[in-house]
């Protein structure tokens, strides 16, 4: 079977909801992750075919309408409505295999189209369509946590920082981790500490 071959049948238990057929596809052992996955089980990673069965007919029962179309199906499609612009999306996009998406989408259809990728919108106004892709800051600082920290598992180890990087550290540096600390404190309404600050050897403790 080849993948254009792959493609056509992956559509068909996609788009008759089933799920069995689907997850033939998966090793028993199987690890999938998604967002998706965390809105319907709360996790977003679903390991296991019998789970990823579960998490598949929960999602597929929650969708109203479900229709997969191949590369050239949906380049057909787009050729007999003629759209202002036409987007394809929810499809392995990357270098690959976009080729061949392309190749078959242009033999049938010659209007314009969008390849989407992710942070990828739309301006859509009387003048017409006008596409942008949007930039993703890769390396967000995470938003403060609302709730109590957990404790740890039943059974797991606390955290302790190892001798070598304690007798490494700089201790003359607190007082600056402490103005941080404070700062980040008063404009996010929280109460946490540097957690070198209880370790701080006697000696090297900074002066009140």
């Amino acid at each position: 079977m080849n993948s254009d071959e792959f493609a056509r049948w992956w559509v068909r238990p996609w788009s008759n909801r089933d799920v069995d057929a689907i997850v033939a596809c998966f090793a028993d052992n199987a690890r999938f992750v998604s967002p998706r996955a965390a809105e319907v089980t709360g996790n977003p990673v679903v390991v296991g075919r019998q789970a990823l069965r579960d998490y598949w007919q929960r999602a597929v029962a929650s969708i109203k309408s479900i229709a997969f179309r191949t590369a050239p199906v949906f380049g057909k499609i787009m050729a007999m409505t003629e759209p202002k612009l036409a987007v394809a999306y929810h499809f392995q996009n990357d270098p690959e295999t976009l080729p061949e998406v392309v190749t078959a989408v242009r033999q049938v259809y010659e209007g314009p189209v969008d390849f989407a990728v992710d942070g990828m919108t739309w301006n859509i106004t009387k003048d017409g369509v006008r596409t942008r892709v949007a930039m993703l800051n890769s390396q967000p600082y995470p938003p403060p946590s609302v709730t109590e920290r957990q404790q740890a598992a039943p059974g797991g180890e606390k955290y302790e920082t190892p001798e070598w990087i304690l007798k490494g550290f700089a201790w003359e540096a607190m007082p600056t981790m402490d103005e941080v600390f404070k700062e980040f404190n008063e404009q996010f309404g929280t109460n946490f500490e540097f957690q070198l600050k209880a370790m701080v050897p006697p000696t090297e403790a900074s002066p009140q």
